[in-house]
This record gives structure tokens, C-alpha cells and sequence, in this order.
């Protein structure tokens, strides 16, 4: 994504939420549709979304990793979609690995606070 397709209208919405609807592509060529809690990062132009392995659109984004996230108002009439590429990281092997501190990093950005079992 490039910022000269983004106004400050849709910034402020995608910036503004932190539920979205995130489409992926399955295996027959019809969309997946699944709610998701997601960081938009505004410098980056990157949203950043906790996916488990056994998904759906896990499984739908390591074959064919074009995306696209759909976030709307609160009275939903207004609305964005950004496009794009995923980029899936590794599964966290050890407590201390950096797909850990990402996901800690992830939740304090979606909840504004740390998880209660840390």
C-alpha cells in the first residue's frame, strides 16, 4: 500500500477501530470472511492481525497470501478497505522468541493494556 491512497478520513477510521473484517482467498476462489482484532500501523501502512495455525484463513493465506481488510463505523456507513500481500511469521516456539513479543506487542495495542495471565 502506498499513503497516496489513503485520505485522512480513512486513516482516521482504520487508526480509529480495531475490529475488522479480513477477506482471504479460498482454494475454490470465493472469499473468506472472518472478523479479526488488528493494529494498523499508520507509519508502516501495515495492519498486523493474530491468526492460528488450524484457520481457515491460515491455511487460505500460506497458499495465496492476497488480503484485504474491511473496517466500517459504528452505525456502519462509512467505511475502508486496504489491500495487500500477507506476511505470516513462524509460530512461537519458546516463551521468549520474537513471534512472542509481537503478539504481547499486538494485544496492548488492540486491548490498551497487558493480558491478565502475563
Amino acid at each position: 500500500m502506498s499513503r497516496d491512497v489513503f485520505d485522512d478520513k480513512l486513516l482516521a477510521l482504520i487508526c480509529g477501530n480495531s475490529l475488522g473484517v479480513l477477506a482471504t482467498v479460498k482454494r475454490d476462489g470465493r472469499p473468506q470472511l472472518s472478523n479479526v482484532s488488528y493494529h494498523f500501523d499508520a507509519r508502516e501502512l501495515t495492519f498486523s492481525v493474530s491468526i492460528t495455525e488450524p484457520r481457515a484463513k491460515t491455511r487460505n493465506l500460506r497458499r495465496d497470501p492476497r488480503a484485504s481488510i474491511h473496517v466500517s463505523s459504528d452505525d456502519g456507513w462509512a467505511y475502508a478497505v486496504a489491500e495487500g500481500d500477507a506476511h505470516l511469521t513462524p509460530p512461537a516456539a519458546d516463551p521468549n522468541d520474537d513471534t512472542v513479543e509481537g503478539l504481547i506487542a499486538l494485544y496492548r495495542s488492540i486491548a490498551g493494556k497487558d493480558h491478565p495471565d502475563w
